[in-house]
């Protein structure tokens, strides 16, 4: 079975992903059968983020291919202008708030024992 997946390059915590097309039963950064594109995750303003060649994409899915869920992801936003994508960049940064962390005084599950104990559940 032929898959579209991303092959990991670059260094050590900095990482630079090739859309390639390759068997299912190879290694992630194995052989592969053809490039599609890339995907730079932490590129900077004036870089490119995402490219990939469409046309061959469509070809490879045309002839069985199955795209992994994040090349998908990366298909779809491929297509959106700049202007979509820092949309969407900036609503995951705002989502990233406080809500999800520990509270500043570092005891994550103090707030869970409290309301334990005012429902007399606590142990």
């Amino acid at each position: 079975m032929v898959v579209i997946r991303l092959s990991r390059t670059g260094a050590k915590k900095r990482p630079f992903y090739h859309i390639c097309v390759t068997d299912r039963r190879k290694k992630r950064d194995g052989n592969h059968i053809e490039k599609l594109g890339f995907f730079n995750p932490i590129a900077k303003k004036g870089e490119e983020k995402i490219k990939l060649d469409v046309e061959r994409f469509d070809y490879w899915t045309s002839v069985g291919a199955i795209p992994s869920d994040t090349v998908m992801t990366l298909y779809k936003r491929s297509k959106l202008s700049e202007e979509d994508v820092e949309k969407i960049e900036e609503k995951k940064l705002a989502g990233r708030g406080s809500s999800n962390r520990r509270s500043s005084t570092g005891r994550g599950s103090s707030n869970r024992r409290e309301s334990l104990r005012k429902e007399g559940l606590a142990v």
